[in-house]
């Protein structure tokens, strides 16, 4: 139900706004938990939480369980010191 309502908001307009934005990638990165509004991702073992919001449609990782490529916005990335 929780990645229902994150998908939800994403298929209702939250990423074209990502999609116009500057983004940063981050490879074999892995969530390790979410709410209907974030995702919990390790990256290189430190663990972030990061909106959906700041998820791009081209990234791998966005829900639950998933591993892979992680694109989020530069702004986020920023945020987090993680550029």
């Amino acid at each position: 139900m929780v990645a229902d309502f994150a998908r939800l908001g994403r298929l209702l307009g939250g990423r074209q706004w990502v999609a116009e934005r500057e983004t940063v990638e981050f490879e074999d990165v892995e969530c390790i938990a979410e709410t209907p509004v974030a995702i919990r991702v390790d990256i290189d073992g430190e663990k972030y939480w990061i909106p959906q919001s700041q998820v791009h449609d081209d990234s791998e990782v966005w829900r639950l369980g998933q591993k892979g490529k992680l694109v989020i916005t530069r702004w986020i990335a920023e945020q987090k010191n993680l550029v």
